[in-house]
């Protein structure tokens, strides 16, 4: 009984010292075949996602300096619209009024210039006779002097129109004009010295 007892254990002995070998010679070779981090839940190592192409991008600072600049001249082709609109929209139902208010913006030399020119619309056109108006739409106006405008006292600028006159029961087809305008600056506000005009070919 006691030598059946001895050959047993020593069978179940010689067992288990060949599963730790075999153990001991697999673990490495399954180390070498699992590629690094493949681990569940490891992350280290990983470069984060890259931002999508279309993703919004923030946009550049704008210097206080360069926003009083842009908002300036903003400022000046604004002006200079509205004074090319208001000068070539009229009517002689009211005596061309809107000229005389349009030279309210203007030195004396334009406002004298801009008289002249209602009154020979007046002689043409009087309020006794037959209705008869033009209207200026402005299309774009454009800083021609060298930039930037903070610095400066005078400015250049062009304004393209559409111009178009109408009388009673009848309208013309439109045309197009360029106007060039001088501006001074005048304490905190422009003015305008100087302006001509010149047909437009589209």
């Amino acid at each position: 009984m006691n030598k059946r007892f001895w050959v047993i254990l020593l069978m179940i002995g010689g067992a288990a010292i060949i599963i730790a070998v075999l153990i001991w010679m697999l673990y490495p070779i399954r180390t070498k075949i699992l590629p690094s981090g493949s681990g569940l839940g490891q992350t280290g190592g990983k470069k984060p996602p890259s931002q999508p192409s279309g993703a919004p991008r923030t946009p550049l600072a704008i210097s206080p300096e360069e926003q009083t600049e842009r908002q300036l001249q903003d400022k000046l082709k604004q002006q200079a619209s509205a004074f090319v609109g208001r000068q070539g929209s009229y009517s002689s139902v009211d005596a061309f009024e809107a000229i005389r208010l349009a030279g309210l913006d203007a030195s004396a030399e334009v406002q004298v210039f801009l008289q002249n020119e209602r009154e020979r619309l007046i002689q043409t056109h009087p309020a006794y006779g037959p209705s008869w108006g033009q209207t200026t739409h402005v299309l774009s106006a454009r800083i021609i002097s060298p930039l930037p405008m903070g610095s400066r006292t005078g400015a250049q600028l062009t304004v393209q129109a559409q111009v178009t006159t109408q009388s009673v029961g009848e309208k013309s087809a439109p045309t197009y004009q360029e106007f060039s305008l001088t501006m001074q600056k005048s304490g905190t506000a422009w003015i305008v010295t100087n302006i001509s005009s010149q047909a437009l070919a589209l």
